[in-house]
């Protein structure tokens, strides 16, 4: 019989990455596809303490993290930081951080 945490571990790894469309930040050939794969306890702990705990940076930070391509390549670097910050649309960047964390609100963010 299979104990606990091996079929914890096997729930987890059913999940698979998450593709998400951004038709804002596409080109000519359509909407940008971005993979993501599930975030773990230790994904969420980061961005928060990167973060500065709660707070709508959180997202900037999951799509830093966690955004790749489809050759599993990261989208964005820490040295995208500032533009992230100041020169994209933070709807956006909300929309997709929430897709990748799997929550929409700060307060979520706490709980999970």
């Amino acid at each position: 019989m299979t104990n606990v945490i091996e079929r914890a571990k096997a729930h987890f790894a059913q999940e698979g990455p998450k593709e998400i469309e951004v038709p804002e930040w596409g080109d000519e050939n359509g909407p940008l596809i971005i993979y993501s794969s599930p975030m773990t306890l230790q994904d969420r702990d980061v961005c928060l303490e990167q973060a500065g705990g709660p707070n709508l940076k959180f997202h900037l930070y999951a799509i830093i993290r966690k955004a790749k391509d489809a050759d599993g390549n990261p989208i964005f670097t820490k040295a995208d930081k500032s533009d992230l910050l100041y020169k994209v649309d933070p709807s956006v960047l909300i929309r997709v951080g929430a897709e990748i964390v799997g929550t929409t609100s700060v307060e979520g963010m706490e709980k999970n």
